[in-house]
């Protein structure tokens, strides 16, 4: 019991029960309870406690007071539950919540404990602040996980611009470029997350502006940094099929030449172009052009004539 205030017995019992390494002792809460209960202004005497150890603690006390908020919200009902929901404990746990200095350990069971809370009180409006409080600080909550993945999300469009105008989709295989698919499979994935929060921000009664600014921004820059990488991969596309027809294009070529050189040498009907027969055919060195040996009906030795140098050797009848 204070000597300048009106405490009593309920300060030290928190006191005892916050600065302990672990809250094991049942029967001690119990008994807070029961002084809650049985004292005048007990719930606002332990109120006042539980800011002070909340607002000024270590961690371990901030996790004890947490316990023992809810040991009295559970065995001292309506009381206790007044004044919990109050602009004064409402204001102590949004600083203990968007303090940098809290543990992380604090912030997590305080958020649970608000959670249940909230749709514990929602159902009496005069214990709306703690609903309200809850909302605020889930939404300040996703509101920093949105800025996080804006500022990621920015990154790695950045990245993968920069991994695209560096690259030569004409003499470079970009499909199998590791750091280029590692920016593009992140970048996929960071739209949709952007997109999910574009459709959350639209849909609350009151956007925050910046917020969404900062999303139709970031949207933005993903949506060039993969159409930068799309129009890449189009152009490798056709450096690709331009290479497989190059082959097939030269020999066409080839025997394009080989033609005209045919032609030149006076190949064709009706050009002299000889083509050489087998010797069983035609006999040594005679061609289709060549005409073929006629006999002499008129010669006495059976010579044959083959042209007008055999002519002499034909006897005057």
């Amino acid at each position: 019991m204070g000597i300048f205030t009106n405490d009593t017995i309920i300060t030290p019992q928190i006191d005892i029960l916050t600065d302990a390494p672990f809250i094991t002792n049942w029967y001690s809460i119990n008994g807070l309870c029961q002084a809650v209960n049985s004292v005048d202004g007990g719930a606002k005497e332990a109120a006042r406690a539980l800011r002070k150890k909340l607002r000024a603690g270590d961690s371990q006390q901030q996790m004890n007071s947490i316990t023992v908020m809810q040991a009295l919200i559970d065995g001292c009902g309506s009381k206790f539950r007044a004044e919990l929901a109050t602009i004064k404990f409402g204001l102590v746990i949004q600083q203990v919540m968007e303090s940098k200095n809290t543990d992380h350990r604090v912030k997590g069971r305080l958020m649970e404990r608000l959670s249940v809370w909230a749709t514990t009180f929602s159902s009496d409006p005069s214990l709306e602040i703690i609903p309200q409080l809850y909302h605020k600080l889930s939404m300040d909550d996703v509101m920093r996980g949105i800025r996080q993945d804006i500022e990621l999300a920015n990154n790695n469009a950045h990245m993968l611009v920069e991994a695209v105008s560096f690259a030569d989709p004409e003499t470079e295989a970009v499909e199998e470029n590791a750091l280029i698919r590692e920016f593009q499979s992140k970048c996929l994935t960071l739209q949709r997350g952007v997109q999910i929060y574009l459709s959350e921000v639209t849909n609350e009664p009151m956007p925050d502006e910046k917020c969404l600014a900062a999303l139709l921004a970031c949207n933005e820059e993903l949506v060039l940094a993969l159409g930068a990488y799309n129009r890449m991969m189009e152009q490798r596309t056709i450096c690709r099929a331009m290479k497989v027809q190059q082959p097939s294009h030269s020999t066409r070529q080839g025997f394009s030449h080989e033609a005209a050189a045919a032609a030149a040498d006076g190949a064709g009907v009706g050009s002299g172009y000889k083509v050489p027969y087998s010797e069983n055919q035609f006999g040594p060195g005679k061609t289709s052009h060549e005409e073929a040996p006629v006999a002499d009906p008129f010669a006495d030795d059976g010579l044959y004539v083959s042209g007008p140098a055999d002519m002499p050797s034909v006897k005057d009848g």
